[in-house]
């Protein structure tokens, strides 16, 4: 990175996972969050990459397994009647 800023060419330091979950930037900026998770245990996750000072704003769930919000999906945003949830479910639909 250095010789080639030294040659002119915009470079900047090329980290992996653990190199960034170790950047001093990154943790004042509060960028990873742990949380649970279901299946996986604690797990890191990023906050948004901005900062907004009137509406701030932070991850405050884990990532849903497959499947888990099928039926609020179906029933509460799709307003999917109980019968026709429970038949589609029967019949491995949602698989």
């Amino acid at each position: 990175m250095r010789m080639m800023q030294k040659a002119g060419l915009a470079a900047g330091v090329v980290q992996n996972g653990k190199d960034l979950h170790q950047d001093a930037q990154l943790k004042q900026r509060n960028h990873f969050k742990t949380l649970q998770h279901v299946e996986m245990g604690p797990t890191s996750y990023e906050n948004p990459s901005f900062n907004l000072s009137e509406t701030p704003c932070e991850i405050s769930m884990p990532a849903p397994c497959f499947g888990e919000h099928t039926e609020m999906v179906c029933r509460e945003i799709l307003g999917m009647p109980d019968d026709e949830f429970i038949e589609l479910l029967g019949c491995g639909a949602f698989e």
